[in-house]
């Protein structure tokens, strides 16, 4: 189950225990109408603010205002239930409603208090089963089984809240938390049953909320794969734009392997085997055309100076595509991977004499490494990581919590593999990277003999698209729940008509 939907469930069960505690505040608004009793009042205003409080909760509201503002109301609703309570003699039946939906939304907030809520849970539950024996007030059965599931719910919150990602702690969590919700539910309806009037008109509500949830979780599910297929596209247009890089790089590096070739100095010193001068005007020439390495080769392709990296003797260039067709008269560029430079795009050109006499060859090159990475993404905004065969050889991504990059992680997705590396075409979709899912494209890096020697990726963490989804899924809802608010009123004078009829 992907995020998205795993949001969706937390809002559900976090909403509804909201309706539950908007219920009790609208029970305690309708008392005071009928009494008149300010005393009243102090549930009103307490229900009322945690209900705001499990609201802004079930929406996950993190930013500071946001958060201070549900502190706020949780802290003003439990100073209003308290006050009720201390001046509230209580009556024959068990009027513990305050405590209902008080302690599990303070857990439901402040995660770092789940011990303690748990705690007072299973207190008041065993409370209210000792009321239940004392008393044989069966009503109280559903309420303290509400309480021991909040209990239980509490402490399996505690046991999870180093987790990073929802796993089986999160969904027992969450399905313990609701059927207390359940349970509370029927507690609450018992004494509803007398009142009519209430039933029809939270039946009305009910049956709008579902559709409501129903309508939207519907509707965001549908944008979400219209989001993932547009970031597809967006992406595979991202890859493209890679590889059109790569092929104006190799452009440009044969041009500039020809400007080195071209170098009557550079000829003259192969020419004499003068390699004092050739080491010389090599680095020279290296700085001049801004390439990361620079080699030198006879016409056999031995390896005669390297002006970045060590010269290892016997070295040679014949499994070198670019350099191979140099040494038939050729400017050629490619991609390719060997040692010492690894994979790189590199082009080669023939060192001639001005009589046309063949010399040697240059091969210049750009590293694809994470320094090349970064300065594109400088430029285009892209995150790319490229694939040496399977293995990670540079990214612009880092792991998570750190500013390492995942050099070296083979590609474990064999999907991928097959129809990139296997087959030389594109894949896009779903894939795992570093532990979470990412929507990515990948494309292959081919030499010009149609050998694929890498793969380069465009990705971005699928999480990133389900928080558009969350975001238009949560305006929806508001938009639809005002819709349903303000059906209220009719609906109520609604039922309030039949009631007078019957």
């Amino acid at each position: 189950m992907n995020i998205f939907w795993l949001n969706n469930v937390h809002f559900a069960v976090e909403f509804f225990g909201a309706a539950v505690l908007v219920v009790a505040a609208w029970l305690s608004t309708d008392a005071y109408m009928l009494t008149r009793d300010r005393k009243l009042l102090l549930k009103v205003f307490g229900f009322g603010s945690v209900a705001s409080w499990q609201l802004l909760h079930a929406l996950d509201v993190v930013g500071e205002s946001g958060l201070l503002a549900g502190i706020i109301l949780l802290v003003v609703g439990l100073v209003f239930l308290l006050a009720d309570l201390y001046i509230e003699t209580p009556p024959a039946r068990p009027k513990t409603f305050e405590l209902v939906f008080v302690i599990p939304s303070v857990a439901g907030l402040l995660s770092r208090f789940f011990l303690g809520a748990g705690v007072l849970a299973a207190l008041v539950a065993l409370v209210a089963f000792k009321r239940v024996r004392a008393e044989l007030n069966r009503p109280l059965v559903a309420y303290g089984v509400a309480f021991s599931l909040f209990a239980v719910s509490f402490f399996i919150g505690m046991a999870g809240t180093a987790r990073l990602v929802p796993d089986a702690l999160w969904y027992a969590e969450h399905a313990v938390r609701l059927a207390g919700f359940i349970a509370l539910t029927v507690w609450i309806w018992q004494y509803l049953k007398p009142r009519l009037k209430e039933e029809l008109l939270l039946i009305f509500v009910a049956m709008a909320l579902m559709v409501t949830l129903a309508v939207t979780f519907t509707f965001s599910a549908l944008l979400l794969t219209r989001l993932q297929s547009d970031a597809s596209e967006s992406l595979a247009a991202n890859a493209r734009v890679f590889t059109y890089t790569l092929e104006r790089m190799g452009e440009e590096l044969a041009a500039k392997s020809e400007r080195v070739a071209d170098d009557g100095g550079l000829a003259d010193a192969l020419q004499k085997n003068n390699f004092a001068a050739l080491e010389d005007r090599a680095g020279a020439l290296r700085q001049a055309v801004g390439v990361d390495f620079l080699t030198i080769a006879d016409i056999e392709g031995t390896v005669l100076h390297r002006a970045t990296y060590r010269l290892v003797r016997g070295e040679s260039l014949r499994q070198d595509p670019a350099a191979e067709a140099a040494l038939s008269g050729q400017t050629v560029w490619d991609l390719h991977a060997a040692m010492p430079e690894g994979l790189s795009v590199r082009a080669a050109a023939p060192i001639k004499t001005s009589d046309g006499k063949l010399v040697g060859i240059i091969e210049v090159g750009s590293l694809l490494d994470s320094a090349f990475l970064d300065g594109f993404k400088a430029l285009t905004g892209l995150d790319i990581t490229v694939y040496s065969a399977e293995v990670v050889y540079a990214t612009t991504i880092a792991e998570a919590g750190s500013a390492a990059r995942p050099v070296g992680v083979r590609l474990t997705d064999e999907a991928v593999k097959a129809r990139v590396l296997g087959e030389g075409e594109s894949y896009g979709g779903l894939v795992n990277f570093l532990g979470k899912p990412h929507v990515a494209t990948y494309v292959p890096l081919v030499t010009r003999g149609a050998h694929t020697i890498g793969m380069a990726a465009a990705s971005r963490p699928a999480v990133d698209i389900t928080k558009a989804a969350i975001a238009t899924n949560r305006l929806t809802l508001f938009t639809t729940l005002a819709i349903v608010l303000l059906l209220l009123v009719p609906a109520y004078l609604a039922v309030r008509k039949v009631m007078k009829e019957v």
